[in-house]
């Protein structure tokens, strides 16, 4: 179709060098993104189906979110609280925000009591384990440096959950390594093979 468009060119978008970044993106949940999305990268990417990478794989243990020793998984450890009551007025007279649906006074210090046992009628709760939270890896962006950045949550997940820094999962490595995003084989993967491609040209009328 592009090459009966007058004035446009079938042109290269993505490799698979360059698709491989996103494959923390990829939501599993969503099943037509993953039949056409992802067949479609392993299959031009890989050099066989011996070499596609499990990524929506059911059967990942909790520990492997984040660690790397099962034995040293804390799987019940609390990792975040909330301060939870249904005083809104209380919660909002010690500066916090309160959040109706969760029965929470949010936009106040959770990360020890002290502000919470404060405020009459709250009481200082568990929110999330590391088997809670296990689910989520697959949604931290590596290059997301807002406050609540991955950098940010690692440092306070895996010393609670891995059980000693030799137990943390190189989850950001510095040295990337593109066939891991969706292969299994480095050998076989083509890195400059080409996923995507663009319609690309400047003749508004004729596209």
């Amino acid at each position: 179709e592009c090459d009966a468009i007058s004035g446009f060119s079938f042109s290269p978008s993505f490799t698979c060098q360059e698709v491989a970044p996103y494959a923390s993106n990829i939501d599993c949940s969503n099943f037509l993104v993953t039949l056409v999305y992802l067949a479609s990268i392993q299959s031009t990417c890989c050099g066989g189906t011996e070499n596609h990478r499990n990524l929506c794989s059911d059967d990942q243990k909790p520990f492997e979110a984040f660690c790397t020793s099962e034995a040293e998984y804390d799987i019940d450890a609390i990792l975040f609280y909330e301060c939870r009551g249904t005083e809104s007025q209380a919660c909002e007279d010690a500066g916090g925000s309160y959040n109706a649906e969760g029965s929470s006074c949010d936009d106040i210090d959770t990360f020890s009591s002290e502000e919470c046992d404060a405020i009459p009628g709250f009481t200082f709760e568990p929110s999330a384990t590391c088997q809670d939270l296990a689910p989520l890896a697959p949604f931290l962006d590596c290059n997301d440096n807002d406050i609540f950045s991955t950098g940010f949550l690692l440092s306070i997940i895996q010393p609670i959950c891995c059980g000693g820094e030799e137990n943390y999962l190189d989850f950001c490595p510095d040295a990337e390594k593109p066939y891991e995003a969706f292969c299994t084989s480095e050998a076989d993967f083509n890195s400059d093979a080409v996923v995507f491609n663009s319609c690309i040209g400047t003749e508004s009328q004729a596209c």
